[in-house]
C-alpha cells in the first residue's frame, strides 16, 4: 500500500496534478490510470479486457482463501503477461515436497488489497451478478454471515467503483456496455442503502456502512446516512483505526444532531480521540480512562486549554464497572488528575491568574453507580485500592460489590 501511494504521488507530482485521491477506491483508480496509460485505442481495449479477466480470477481464488496462481489459473498467456508486466502479480516459487524435489514456479497477487480491488471490480463488471446477489457482498445485514477472509475490503471498493463512473476522467475501465451495467448496479446500491434499517446495525456493520458511503463520495447517500443516525453511538470493543476515525468524523460532521460516543476498548489513538471528542456536535463521550487522562495531559502540555476544558466537560464514566486491577488503577488516575486540575493555574487573556478548573471533573463529581467485580483472585487487593479514593465521589449512591464473598474482600473490606 505504501509503495502504491508513493507511486501515485510521484506521478502526480511529475505531471503537476494537485488533485490527490480522497478515497481508497479513487487511489486505486488513479494508480490504474497511471499504470495503464496508453496512446493507442487498441492497447486501451486490450488492457481493459485483460483486467476484467484477471479480476474474475482474483474473485474466484479469493473465495477459496487463495492468492497464489499456477499457470492454469490464468485464462490465457496474455492475461498472465499483463498481470506480471503491470505488477498485479509477482513471480512465486511453490514449495517442493519430499516426493517431488522440483520447485513449481507460478505467481501470487502482489498484495491482498490488489486482490480485493480486482475482486470488487469483477462483481461490478460481471453482468451475471445482479440485485440481491450483488448487495449481499456488502455484508451490512445480519442475514449475511461475515467471515474473516482475504476479501474483507471488497464491500468498500464496490460503491467506490460504482460511483466513479460519474467522472469519466477517473475511470479508465469503461466502455458503453460497462457503463450500462454500472448504472443499473448503482441504482440497485442506492435503493439498498435507502431501505437499510440503520438503527438496527451492529457497531461493526455501522462502521462498515460509513466506509461504503464514504467510498461512494455520493453527497445524497452520505447525507442520508448522517441524518438517520441515533444520538447514542457505541463502538465499544470495535477497533478504530485512523482511517475509521477519519470516516466517522466525516459522517458526523454532516449531521446536525448531537451525539454521545462510547469509544471504550476501541484502541483509538490519541489524535483520533482528540479529533472526535472535540467535535462541536459530540456532547458526551466514554473512553478508556487511561487514554482520556493521557489526552488531557497532552492538551495541557500543548496549552490547548479551551479544548482541554471542553473534553473534560464532555467526559463521563457513570456507571463504572471495575473488572480488573487496571480499572481500579485507572479510576485512581482520574482522581489524581482532578487534584492536579484543581490546583493548576493559568493566566487568562488579561494577564490575571485564574483556575483552569474551579470545580471537580464532572465525571468524578457525577459518578453515581460503581460496580466492583474483580473476583476472588484480585478482589482483596483491588478493593483496598478502591477504598482509598471513594471519598472523591460525592454523588456515589450505589456501590455494587457483586456479593462480597465472590470478591473475597473480607471483613476488613
Amino acid at each position: 500500500m505504501c509503495r502504491l501511494i508513493c507511486f501515485v504521488c510521484e506521478v502526480a507530482f511529475e505531471m503537476g496534478d494537485q488533485d490527490l485521491p480522497s478515497t481508497l477506491t479513487s487511489l486505486f483508480i488513479k494508480f490504474l490510470h497511471q499504470k495503464l496509460a496508453s496512446t493507442t485505442d487498441t492497447a486501451v481495449i486490450q488492457n481493459r479486457q485483460n483486467l476484467a479477466r484477471l479480476a474474475q480470477v482474483a474473485w474466484s481464488l479469493g473465495q477459496k482463501q487463495q492468492n497464489s496462481l499456477k499457470s492454469d489459473h490464468f485464462p490465457s498467456k496474455e492475461v498472465k503477461e499483463f498481470a506480471l508486466t503491470y505488477s498485479f502479480a509477482l513471480p512465486f516459487a511453490f514449495p517442493s515436497y519430499k516426493d517431488n524435489r522440483e520447485e513449481e514456479f507460478g505467481s501470487v497477487f502482489s498484495s491482498f488489497i490488489i486482490q480485493n480491488f480486482l475482486g470488487a471490480l469483477h462483481l461490478v463488471l460481471a453482468e451475471e451478478v445482479k440485485d440481491k446477489s450483488f448487495t449481499k457482498h456488502l455484508s451490512l445485514t445480519a442475514k449475511v454471515k461475515r467471515s474473516l477472509s482475504w476479501l474483507d475490503l471488497v464491500p468498500r471498493f464496490l460503491p467506490g467503483l460504482l460511483f466513479l463512473q460519474n467522472d469519466p476522467k477517473r475511470h479508465p475501465l469503461l466502455d458503453e456496455e460497462m457503463e450500462r451495467i454500472l448504472t443499473k448496479k448503482q441504482n440497485t446500491f442506492s435503493k439498498y442503502i435507502k431501505k437499510l434499517e440503520i438503527h438496527d446495525l451492529s457497531p461493526a456493520r455501522l462502521l462498515e456502512l460509513f466506509h461504503c458511503v464514504h467510498e461512494s463520495e455520493d453527497h445524497y447517500l452520505l447525507q442520508h446516512v448522517a441524518l438517520r443516525l441515533q444520538s447514542d453511538l457505541s463502538f465499544q470493543g470495535i477497533v478504530l483505526t485512523p482511517p475509521d476515525v477519519y470516516v466517522l468524523h466525516s459522517i458526523l460532521t454532516r449531521s446536525k444532531k448531537e451525539f454521545s460516543l462510547d469509544l471504550r476498548s476501541s484502541a483509538i489513538d490519541l489524535q483520533g480521540l482528540k479529533q472526535l471528542v472535540c467535535m462541536k456536535n459530540v456532547t458526551s463521550f466514554r473512553a478508556s480512562l487511561s487514554d482520556t487522562v493521557r489526552l488531557w495531559e497532552s492538551l495541557q502540555q500543548a496549552k490547548e486549554y479551551e479544548l482541554l476544558a471542553v473534553s473534560i466537560e464532555k467526559f463521563t464514566v457513570d456507571p463504572f464497572q471495575a473488572k480488573t486491577l487496571k480499572d481500579v488503577d485507572d479510576l485512581a488516575g482520574l482522581v489524581r488528575m482532578q487534584e492536579k486540575m484543581i490546583h493548576h493555574r493559568i493566566k487568562n487573556a488579561s494577564g490575571c491568574i485564574e483556575n483552569l478548573c474551579t470545580l471537580e471533573i464532572p465525571a468524578v463529581k457525577n459518578l453515581r453507580q460503581l460496580e466492583f467485580a474483580l473476583g476472588p483472585s484480585c478482589g482483596p487487593q483491588g478493593f483496598l485500592k478502591l477504598v482509598e479514593i471513594l471519598d472523591a465521589f460525592p454523588s456515589l449512591q450505589h456501590l455494587d460489590l457483586d456479593a462480597p464473598s465472590e470478591n473475597e474482600i473480607g471483613d476488613a473490606g
